[in-house]
């Protein structure tokens, strides 16, 4: 498990509602998530791969629109650009976690301490990430 991720979830659920989005299979996400969560105290839904939308053999992007919740106070936090697309302005990259030392979660909560005082989290994000200089994500 990613270091500091109960203490990230129980201090995040506080400000934000938290849902798990993944491209992987449902199976295989719910025995993690079960793990992470098993009571459901901080993840209020689970969205899998086949929420997402399929771009290529084994390349998954993810549509925020499924969710119906206002985009300028939504946020995806993934390690994979390619699962922003849809939405590029809504995205916060996060570097991957295999094993060992680790503070990302550390790092993104105080990112989103300032997230939480925006009316429009895309603006703020594209300020900081500048993902939306690496390309015409529009018509994807």
């Amino acid at each position: 498990m990613r270091p500091y991720a109960i203490s990230f979830l129980k201090r995040m659920r506080k400000n934000f509602e938290i849902i798990a989005f993944t491209a992987s299979e449902r199976c295989y996400a719910d025995a993690i998530l079960n793990e992470i969560d098993p009571e459901y105290e901080y993840i209020s839904h689970r969205l899998y791969r086949e929420h997402c939308v399929r771009l290529h053999k084994k390349v998954y992007a993810k549509d925020l629109r499924i969710i119906n919740r206002d985009l300028s106070k939504m946020v995806l936090v993934d390690n994979s650009p390619l699962s922003y697309l849809y939405q590029v302005e809504n995205g916060i990259p996060i570097l991957p976690f295999y094993a060992g030392e680790d503070t990302e979660l550390l790092a993104l909560e105080k990112y989103l301490d300032r997230v939480k005082m925006e009316r429009d989290v895309r603006k703020l994000n594209m300020m900081t990430f500048k993902l939306h200089e690496y390309g015409n994500f529009e018509n994807c």
